[in-house]
Parts: C-alpha cells; structure tokens; sequence
C-alpha cells in the first residue's frame, strides 16, 4: 500500500479505492495486468485460483472491538488458495494481516474464510473482483470469464442476480 498510495490514493483522507483504479494501477504502472470485473461467483474463484490467477475481492467489513467505531466500510482480500471440503478460502488481508487481530500475522498461508462468509461480504460489493494475471496469458483469463468478459452480458447478469437476492 505505502507503495502505490502515492498514485492510488494521493489525498490521504480519502479511504476508497475502486476496483478498476487498482486494475489501472496494475496495468499502467507494472508489467503485469489485471481485469476489474463484476459479479463473480465462488465457482470462478475456485477455476481461476485452480488455474493460477491470484484474484482480490471487494467486501464489505463491520470491524469489531475497538476499531468498531469505523462503522461498515469497503475492504479487499487476495484470494490464493481454497479446500472444497473445507468450504475454506485462504486470504491475504492488508489490515488483518492472516489472524483476525489488525496488523497480526498468526500465519504465513494466509487466514481462513469460509464461502458462506465470504459470499455474504462480496455480495455487498455486486461480488466485485480483480483477477492478475501475465499479459501474454490474456486469452486464457478471457476463457475462464466466459461471456462475463462482455461488460453488457456482466451488467446485465448482475442485475438480474441482485434482483432475485433481493
């Protein structure tokens, strides 16, 4: 974060960053790319973690104790890794670190969340989600979205989805 702040965040009081400023981020700054997407389910996590692809998700967090009084708030996970007998996904959180403890790293693989959980705090976010990837594996990301790669097929879909949820 310290170092990508100067870009992502130039005011410090400012506490959002949207998906795609971060995709922008990536894809401007770095050699790598990254696609900005929408309405995203547990199934395509699971198929683009299984096929390498870190992916960062956009929830919805309600802190507890002491950090209570921030009230609910936007907040992004790096997904790395899951167990479907579990229902667990492993985390990488930049604020939590891999405990439930801010700034704690109780350890190195990562912290666990179950789908039910996750699911419910990216529902808050339209299941917004950031998939990083090489630029020559491009087509192969493109597969895995399917027709989600079209923004019109996506936002239609996530239309329709929260509809129903509702």
């Amino acid at each position: 974060q310290e170092q990508t702040a100067a870009v992502l965040k130039p005011d410090p009081e400012d506490r959002n960053v949207s998906p795609h400023e971060m995709a922008d981020y990536v894809n401007n700054e770095t050699g790598q790319s990254a696609l900005s997407r929408t309405n995203g389910d547990l199934d395509l996590l699971r198929r683009l973690i299984s096929s390498g692809y870190p992916v960062v998700v956009e929830l919805g967090l309600d802190p507890t104790g002491e950090y209570r009084w921030m009230g609910w708030y936007g907040h992004y996970l790096l997904v790395v890794a899951y167990d479907d007998q579990s229902e667990q996904f492993w985390v990488y959180d930049s604020w939590f670190g891999t405990s439930l403890v801010p700034g704690e790293n109780a350890n190195a693989d990562g912290r666990q969340i179950s789908y039910d959980e996750l699911d419910n705090y990216w529902r808050q976010f339209s299941r917004n989600y950031i998939v990083l990837f090489d630029p020559s594996l491009r087509a192969d990301v493109n597969e895995i979205i399917g027709p989600a790669m079209n923004d019109e097929t996506m936002w239609r879909a996530a239309l329709s989805r929260a509809q129903d949820e509702i």
